[in-house]
């Protein structure tokens, strides 16, 4: 939960140290770690018990609820299904009709011997009573982080502006919060502030014409990767309303733990396919993930999605926009139509067809004299064509 203070939202962060948040979440993880072969509503009837006999809101209850049966994995279910309820019921209602049923195992077996098929039970095919497969355990303190974490994900998802505030020294931590934000689909604007700090600012959904719940969950995604950086700061426009907004800002200060691990390790799946074939048909070119900053104009920089080399020296990078980029878009054409800074080296800009339903975007793209040499238009994903269409006439 959160306060509303004038015109800012302010977190109210459960306690490490609460004795009495420690025992409701120790009372409900231990629920969950005996629920292998239990049913969802089996496990819902005990921890309603818990949260019953709790003295902290029930809202928090409930949240540390919601985190937990997210760590649960159920069966599939049986052989139950719609059709066999409906021939089930209608055989059973025939035999109670005839009267040749004494009692209730006469029924039952009345019932029971006129299907090849276990009508016991006939309903574990539905969400509330599938079993429970596996559970994956989680510490006490780590729950009370996830919670207090979720709390900040769920402002963002109606965020319209997040901007974020680090150390520009930080060259290693700075690249890697750039790659989880590439990582979601996110494209921010980079800058150098004269203090010796950068600044990041990412459009929320709220901001855009469409896809906004995909793109508010990107962002939301994207706060655990922010708690990773050693020195921060953030300020989140927040929608409180039709009309209304707040400002919820946080820094490093808050104390709560990333639950995000290894993530250098891991690329994404249509990023992994367009590497893979480009090696196949790149010839002298050679691909790799971005992992340079570009310097653009106004001391603003960005991360390109991927950078390729030739054996002559050449250095050429793409850069993706995504369906919800519309303003990034629109604000990197007006860099590189004036930028001096590129020198020998290309961008390439690769954006998605629907972006030109916006019609601001789509005069951009189309006035631009930058984009005509070295933008592309694509559906999914820009194919290994595109690109070496326009590498091999550079």
């Amino acid at each position: 939960a959160s306060k509303i203070q004038k015109d800012f939202l302010v977190p109210e962060f459960v306690k490490i140290n609460c004795a009495e948040i420690i025992a409701l979440v120790s009372n409900l993880t231990e629920i969950f770690s005996n629920s292998i072969g239990k049913t969802r509503a089996e496990i819902s009837d005990e921890t309603l018990l818990v949260l019953n006999d709790q003295n902290t809101e029930g809202s928090i209850g409930r949240g540390f609820e919601k985190l937990l049966f997210d760590r649960l994995e159920f069966s599939e279910g049986g052989a139950s299904s719609a059709e066999n309820r409906d021939l089930v019921f209608k055989k059973a209602t025939e035999a109670l009709s005839n009267g040749l049923c004494k009692n209730l195992e006469d029924y039952r077996n009345e019932v029971s011997k006129q299907f090849s098929f276990s009508t016991d039970p006939l309903f574990d095919d539905l969400p509330m009573y599938q079993k429970v497969s596996s559970f994956k355990t989680i510490s006490t303190e780590s729950l009370i982080h996830r919670y207090n974490c979720a709390q900040i994900q769920g402002h963002l998802l109606s965020c319209q502006r997040l901007k974020i505030i680090v150390p520009s020294a930080l060259v290693a931590e700075l690249r890697r919060l750039l790659k989880y934000i590439r990582f979601f689909n996110l494209v921010a604007s980079v800058r150098n502030l004269d203090n010796g700090m950068c600044e990041i600012v990412i459009d929320g959904p709220l901001s855009l014409f469409f896809q906004t719940q995909k793109y508010g969950m990107g962002l939301a995604h994207f706060f655990p990767a922010l708690l990773k950086t050693k020195k921060w700061e953030m300020n989140a426009e927040i929608s409180a309303g039709p009309t209304a907004q707040k400002s919820l800002n946080l820094s490093d200060t808050c104390g709560i733990k990333s639950h995000y691990d290894h993530f250098d390790s891991y690329i994404p799946d249509e990023i992994s396919l367009f590497q893979s074939q480009f090696e196949k048909k790149g010839g002298d070119w050679k691909i790799t993930p971005g992992e340079d900053f570009l310097p653009l104009e106004g001391d603003s920089y960005c991360l390109p999605d991927f950078c390729f080399q030739n054996t002559k020296g050449k250095t050429v990078y793409l850069e993706i926009f995504h369906a919800w980029h519309s303003t990034p878009l629109v604000s990197r054409l007006k860099q590189l139509e004036k930028s001096t800074a590129l020198g020998s080296q290309k961008l390439i800009l690769a954006a998605a067809k629907t972006l030109l339903k916006d019609l601001k975007t789509k005069q951009a793209t189309e006035n631009s004299r930058y984009f005509k040499t070295f933008g592309i238009l694509f559906r999914e994903m820009p194919t290994v064509d595109q690109v070496l269409a326009i590498l091999n006439a550079t």
